[in-house]
């Protein structure tokens, strides 16, 4: 079973299922593909190894990309590697500083509805003029914190809005179970991509 999908004509994630009856065992391959713009990259994933891999013109496998919205999708995976292990509870209040206190109405806002774009905070996203989201990616450089300052437009957990500003959160509370050098790894995806 293949299942592909793109987030834009520069971003897609990629997954292969097969089984194999004579070994009655499963494989499978995941592949992303990050492209700063179309053509940078090609990458051969065969049998879950990296066989080959080619840049255009002043790319290497070091270049640093942005992630925008696929952040989401990766962080969301990682947050539920770190459920899994037991180490975060998403449906615990969020750990925002800001929204420690229990007379915060924000203070019940949830991991679970950060990663389910429900938080119920008052951000606008809209590309099309000046909004909450181009403030928070183009003039801000504490993203999470610039987004934890609003206020709420609804009861947490009742009204889905997208909103980069809750992923932006969500990557810095999911990070409160890893080690300090994780903590540093999942912010940063934020904002680019090795």
């Amino acid at each position: 079973m293949k299942v592909s999908y793109s987030f834009t004509s520069l971003a897609s994630l990629e997954g292969l299922l097969q089984y194999n009856s004579q070994a009655s065992a499963f494989s499978s391959n995941i592949r992303f593909a990050l492209l700063n713009r179309s053509g940078t990259g090609l990458f051969v994933v065969y049998n879950n190894q990296l066989v080959a891999e080619k840049y255009a013109p002043g790319f290497d496998r070091n270049t640093e990309m942005y992630g925008w919205s696929m952040a989401k999708s990766f962080t969301g995976a990682l947050i539920g590697t770190l459920v899994k292990h037991g180490r975060l509870d998403v449906q615990q209040p969020a750990p925002v500083p800001a929204w420690k206190e229990a007379n915060d109405p924000r203070h019940n806002i949830t991991l679970a509805d950060l990663l389910q774009q429900t938080s119920g905070l008052d951000f606008l996203e809209d590309y099309s003029k000046a909004s909450d989201v181009t403030n928070m990616l183009y003039k801000e450089k504490d993203m999470a914190a610039f987004t934890a300052r609003h206020s709420l437009s609804h009861a947490p957990g009742t009204v889905f809005n997208y909103s980069s500003g809750n992923s932006n959160i969500r990557i810095t509370t999911g990070a409160s179970g890893c080690s300090r050098a994780g903590k540093f790894a999942i912010s940063r995806q934020t904002e680019s991509w090795r």
